[in-house]
């Protein structure tokens, strides 16, 4: 059966489709092609919230983004939810003009802040790109989940009602289908009241399975692994140093390893100008006799990331450490590459972990230490270099279209 996909997604992420792939707006624009590519229809509509809009009503502009139809909502965040269905609803009319009569029109949201402006009769789905604030305070305490988002109490606040609403609606729509990258996110749904019939583990699309070789390293990376030549090669990226990432855990294996007498090189990519106080602050944590092997600077773009990981297979490993993950496409991808890990095992809420051989765990209350002994048993093996890059090739994008068709073409039988 044919469908048309509209996309629902925050306008201001679209500015950074091409650039990033991860999060809404990098799944949004893998996904619509790999649907355009079938033979599908995709539409998208954007939502803008503007404080100075009339709070009445909302407006609706046309354009093309991402080579697709799009129609742009504004609106106060007062704006009558009544009136947002509406602006919806014509939205969806006027994406779906001159299509078939016999094409399914879904609405793909990418987060529970839209699922209430579901016009009446129209089918729908969602997939949580964020945390769930709920969980993320349960595991981390509420403070520290301030802390880790960095927007302020005020914006979590926010995010938590909508993520409240969102899930309110759902439980009273149990027909309405929920994708999630991980059975981390379904279990909360489950545990919130949404059905387990509801929900299904979507294949994370992985871009690195549709890049080319590409070059080599890029030139900072490369400099670093000839200047390291013998020792053991560490690499961590991150977009941001936030308290979701947990870095000084990287800082402090680097110190374990040179610690118990073998030679160590890092590579921490992480820097951002939002972030340049925790980069700055991560850096004072290398002991000055390490710091000659230590690279801490800004994030890698993607192709040469990916380089990088090319290069370091079979002789590095990534280290990952955060406290909290709904997926983690990073360490997935170095995967791919054919480069080993280091994972928390339970119980550290990680989404990826469902991808994960058990090998590459470490106990996350050991720290370092734990890091540490992964690192010894795994890196420079030819043979984790090939668990690691079968573990994960089923994550491509025509896997995850696959899995959409089959869980959305039924909703209509529903």
């Amino acid at each position: 059966m044919k469908l048309m996909v509209i996309f629902v997604i925050n306008a201001r992420f679209l500015g950074n489709a091409q650039g990033i792939p991860y999060g809404a707006a990098g799944y949004t624009r893998t996904i619509a092609a790999g649907l355009r590519a079938l033979g599908h229809d995709v539409g998208l509509i954007g939502y803008r919230r503007e404080p100075a809009h009339p709070r009445e009503s909302a407006s609706l502009r046309w354009g093309q983004r991402l080579g697709c139809p799009y129609a742009e909502v504004t609106f106060h965040t007062e704006t009558p939810e009544h009136a947002m269905r509406n602006t919806f609803a014509a939205a969806v009319t006027g994406l779906g003009e001159g299509r078939s009569p016999h094409t399914s029109r879904i609405l793909y949201h990418q987060s529970s802040y839209t699922l209430p402006f579901t016009p009446d009769g129209v089918l729908c789905t969602v997939t949580h790109h964020a945390p769930f604030v709920a969980d993320v305070a349960r595991n981390i305490g509420a403070d520290h989940c301030v802390t880790a988002f960095g927007s302020g109490r005020a914006k979590v606040d926010a995010l938590f009602g909508s993520q409240e609403r969102g899930l309110d609606w759902l439980r009273d729509r149990p027909h309405v289908r929920v994708l999630e990258f991980s059975t981390l996110q379904i279990n909360y749904l489950n545990r919130q009241g949404i059905s387990a019939g509801q929900c299904s583990v979507l294949p994370p699309p992985l871009p690195s399975h549709a890049a080319s070789s590409g070059p080599d390293a890029p030139g900072p990376v490369a400099s670093w692994i000839e200047k390291a030549a013998g020792r053991t090669l560490l690499i961590s990226t991150a977009a941001r140093a936030d308290g979701f990432k947990n870095l000084d855990a990287v800082i402090d294996t680097y110190r374990v390893i040179e610690g118990r007498g073998d030679r160590a090189a890092l590579y921490l990519a992480c820097g951002s100008r939002q972030g340049a106080r925790e980069v700055e602050e991560l850096r004072q944590h290398v002991p000055p006799p390490l710091r000659r092997h230590c690279v801490i600077g800004p994030r890698l773009p993607h192709a040469g990331m990916l380089s990088a990981f090319r290069s370091l297979a079979g002789r590095g490993i990534f280290l990952f450490t955060s406290r909290y993950e709904t997926l983690g496409f990073t360490p997935l991808e170095a995967m791919s590459q054919g480069l080993a890990v280091a994972v928390p095992a339970p119980p550290t809420p990680i989404g990826m972990r469902d991808y994960v051989p058990p090998e590459f765990l470490y106990p996350p209350l050991t720290g370092g230490e734990g890091i540490a002994d992964v690192v010894r048993r795994h890196v420079s093996s030819a043979q984790a270099s090939t668990t690691a890059r079968e573990a994960v090739r089923e994550l491509t994008v025509r896997n995850s279209v696959s899995h959409i068709e089959e869980h959305l073409t039924p909703i209509e039988r529903t």
